[in-house]
């Protein structure tokens, strides 16, 4: 076999593993729903390999993508608890659509972590403009209503064109 190069047994592993991201025990849970799915009737679903579109938590619509969980509680004025930039947060959606071909939600987030300390409830300090590809394990909840004296969909920036918004 000349002229034929065949990595050493080492050296493809190495190859391997830079190419395959050690799975997070997000997506290790989300097989294992993905997998009962499959196996027992009635069983939650799982949402296409890569999503992590549907909660495999309690409250949460399986099969549904993050924008229609986001955007039926915009409707149903619902709150919203999802994990975003690392951070688990309970929010009130007040706008979604779309900006720049993107999909984006304003946000109102009352409580859990941020980057940024939140403020006392109610503070106009604690919106937050939220890109949707970027928001996980999303759960739809019943909940106290929370949002600021300022709010006003005409002069918010995060969404260009909004698809569902709360009336102020």
């Amino acid at each position: 076999m000349t002229g034929v190069s065949v990595p050493l047994p080492g050296q493809q592993r190495t190859a391997l593993r830079a190419l395959t991201p050690i799975p997070t025990p997000t997506a290790l849970f989300t097989l294992r729903v993905c997998l009962l799915a499959t196996i027992l009737p009635g069983a939650p679903g799982c949402s296409p390999a890569g999503k992590n579109d549907a909660s495999p938590q309690a409250g949460s619509a399986a099969g549904l993508r993050v924008y229609d969980l986001v955007r039926r509680a915009v409707v149903e004025k619902k709150t919203i608890v999802a994990t975003y930039d690392g951070y688990r947060r309970k929010m009130c959606p007040h706008i979604i659509g779309m900006k720049d071909g993107k999909s984006h939600a304003l946000f109102y987030q009352f409580s859990g972590a941020a980057a940024r300390p939140l403020q006392p409830d109610g503070s106009r300090y604690n919106w937050r403009c939220v890109f949707l590809d970027r928001l996980s394990n999303v759960v739809v909840e019943d909940g106290e209503w929370h949002t600021a004296g300022n709010y006003s969909a005409i002069r918010q920036t995060c969404v260009d064109a909004v698809d569902a918004e709360v009336e102020p």
